[in-house]
């Protein structure tokens, strides 16, 4: 059997074989790529303002255009997509 198929079979609770790094001892290769993560970050940042922004309003647009009650609203946001309620 290999010994990849033998690590499969393991599980979590498995100890890990060979040595492993420590937080501190990753630093370094972190710090190679600062820009990049912090270019990151910021757009994560405005991207979640930005969702927590536009998702009301655009969930306040699509209601206000289904209670409107005008016939080209209605036809762009159906009740059901459903095939069992087009039939009504």
């Amino acid at each position: 059997m290999s010994g990849s198929a033998t690590a499969r079979r393991r599980g979590r609770g498995a100890q890990p074989e060979g040595p492993r790094a420590t937080f501190r001892q990753l630093l370094p290769f972190l710090f190679e790529h600062k820009r990049t993560l912090i270019v990151v970050a910021v757009l994560s940042v405005i991207g979640a303002a930005e969702a927590r922004i536009l998702v009301p309003l655009a969930t306040g647009h699509a209601a206000q255009l289904r209670g409107s009650g005008s016939g080209s609203a209605s036809r762009r946001l159906p009740a059901c997509s459903r095939p069992s309620c087009s039939a009504r």
